[in-house]
């Protein structure tokens, strides 16, 4: 499902009538920390899902990663050292947040 441009600015996802991006929803939860996932978050913002399953699968990583912390921090941990080069593993990652329940 695409928002048009009316939609979006009456639901103030990515600007709010005071030009003011911390009072929009992307100010509120984009805690990206790359251009890439900037991008993905203002794509699902502006390109919700209406797959009830692809809502669900959604849902349950981030069920995942609320409920079980260290599954989280495992995951940022190996996410930041890949980010500044010290960890060549992302390949490792899933099976690391999947061991870590």
């Amino acid at each position: 499902m695409v928002l048009d441009a009316v939609t979006q600015r009456n639901l103030e996802l990515l600007e709010s009538p005071r030009s003011d991006r911390k009072h929009t929803l992307i100010g509120c939860l984009d805690r990206t920390l790359t251009p890439m996932g900037a991008r993905l978050l203002r794509e699902w913002l502006t390109r919700p899902l209406k797959n009830v399953a692809q809502i669900h699968a959604r849902q349950g990583v981030i069920a995942t990663f609320a409920t079980r912390r260290m599954c989280w921090r495992i995951f940022a941990n190996n996410f930041t050292r890949a980010r500044h080069g010290t960890d060549s593993r992302p390949a490792q990652w899933s099976a690391t947040a999947t061991h870590a329940t």
